[in-house]
């Protein structure tokens, strides 16, 4: 994948989508390995469900017993409700207006699930978690350091996540600027990797490093536009301004003090 390939051709781009992407200012694949996380959520530690407490942020895996949709009888919202186990306990799920879930997910399925829990009647729930069902490939929304990013209204996390990860593979055609002794000095990850790692970090020891390296990126370039600047500055020759002596001489005549013999030498200077 060329970074210069526009996001229009990634999958699940479509139209709509796209315009939406370029509000953000991301246009090609290498825009969208550019725009990095503001924070992280930490779902690291994979809960046991009968160690849930209500008011927490967790992360829990299992398998769906059951999953449907309902309409709420008071405040007549969408609901779809599933129930959730593991070895240790069974926790009950809420989604609000998103019938596809029940599309998506089917009792048996194994899933991650992501999200704040809360107590209702004295029943323990799961309320609107970030989901994933558990297969070969990695996970990316539901446990480790989940990244965050400035969004519009019109675009989720799940679905920008899901195209960074898709165009991950183009960061080996990004290219290394920094000489390798340099980065072995400094103790400083590659271009490729670091952008991997502000993505998706394994723990906050690769989000560390990789925000350092990038970081250090941005510093080097700004001194380096400071100093071309400079040098563009002190090459440049200075514009010559013609020398009206007699509109001096009257503007000296003006003032309404006499000016000492040091102030006349610096003035025709």
């Amino acid at each position: 994948m060329l970074l210069s390939v526009p996001l229009s051709a990634l999958n699940r781009v479509g139209k709509t989508t796209a315009q939406t992407l370029k509000k953000l200012g991301l246009e090609t694949v290498q825009d969208l390995l550019l725009y990095f996380p503001f924070r992280y959520d930490d779902f690291t530690k994979v809960t046991p469900i009968d160690e849930v407490d209500a008011g927490q942020n967790v992360s829990i895996a299992g398998t769906i017993e059951m999953i449907q949709n309902k309409r709420s009888a008071r405040q007549r919202r969408q609901l779809t409700e599933a129930l959730v186990s593991d070895d240790t306990g069974l926790i009950k799920v809420v989604w609000f207006n998103q019938p596809f879930i029940a599309q998506n997910l089917k009792a048996g399925d194994k899933v991650s699930l992501a999200g704040k829990t809360a107590e209702s009647y004295g029943q323990l729930s799961l309320i609107a978690p970030q989901y994933e069902k558990i297969g070969p490939g990695g996970l990316i929304h539901t446990q480790g350091l989940v990244p965050v990013y400035h969004l519009s209204s019109d675009l989720t996390q799940k679905q920008l996540r899901f195209l960074i990860n898709q165009a991950l593979p183009a960061t080996e055609k990004m290219t290394e600027w920094l000489p390798d002794n340099l980065l072995k000095e400094l103790k400083l990850l590659s271009l490729p990797v670091a952008i991997k790692q502000a993505h998706f970090p394994e723990n906050i020891e690769e989000a560390q490093e990789a925000r350092k390296r990038l970081g250090f990126s941005e510093l080097f370039l700004r001194q380096l536009r400071s100093q071309m600047i400079k040098q563009e500055l002190k090459n440049k020759p200075a514009p010559k301004i013609d020398f009206q002596e007699m509109m001096t001489r009257q503007f000296v005549q003006a003032l309404p003090f006499n000016l000492t013999a040091g102030q006349k030498q610096a003035a025709w200077e």
